[in-house]
């Protein structure tokens, strides 16, 4: 059975290289994610999620120091 596709607008793939313990932690994550919600929760997904989070922030960061700069 073919995985549902779970992005709807345009991609791109990034080959990622991480610690072992990192990966370890996502997928212990991802299981009990996945065991909450009673749907699949990939390792993939929490990394999306995570990087959605971190440009959020980094865009506020960014936004804050333009403004403090003028």
């Amino acid at each position: 059975m073919a995985r549902p596709n779970k992005l709807f607008k345009e991609t791109m793939s990034y080959n990622l290289t991480i610690e072992k313990k990192d990966y370890e932690e996502l997928k212990n994550f991802s299981t009990k994610e996945s065991n909450t919600f009673n749907m699949q929760v990939s390792i993939a997904d929490l990394i999306r999620t995570s990087v959605k989070l971190y440009i959020e922030d980094l865009r506020r960061e960014y936004e804050r120091k333009e403004r403090d700069k003028d």
